[in-house]
């Protein structure tokens, strides 16, 4: 709920009128301030299909598209689950070490390395795949 709501609050500094709901471009303006590893595509697919011909998005009517989650992603999501947890704390301080900048983020070659040191039974597909899913829940 509390993320939830973060979300709402986020985007409600983007409804410029007050009303509850956002124009494309104002959402595509608030996705982007946020770091979601969203693409310009991503992000156009996304408004698009939350705004019935190019109309103002409701927040309310985000917010039920957030519990949303298709099935495949749950999928993949626990697959990822599954695989990284044995490594887990090892995991954690592979990728601490190897974030130089220290900001919290690291190129998807530098992660997947990490991955293919600690698990490497991992092949480029799953490689790919866990750098998709932990690049999308910002993990």
């Amino acid at each position: 709920v509390g993320q939830k709501l973060n979300w709402i609050s986020s985007f409600a500094v983007f409804d410029e009128d007050g009303d509850g709901s956002l124009t494309p471009d104002a959402m595509r303006n608030a996705l982007m301030t946020m770091p979601l590893g969203l693409s310009d595509e991503e992000m156009l697919q996304l408004t698009t299909a939350l705004s019935a011909s190019g109309s103002k998005i409701s927040l309310d009517s985000f917010s039920v598209h957030l519990q949303e989650v298709a099935p495949e992603v749950k999928e993949y999501e626990t697959w990822a689950r599954e695989i990284l947890a044995p490594p887990g704390r090892r995991l954690r301080d592979v990728l601490r070490a190897k974030d130089m900048e220290q900001s919290g983020t690291l190129a998807p070659a530098v992660f997947q390395d990490a991955l293919k040191e600690l698990v490497p039974v991992l092949i480029a597909p799953h490689l790919d795949i866990l750098c998709l899913v932990t690049d999308k829940n910002c993990l």
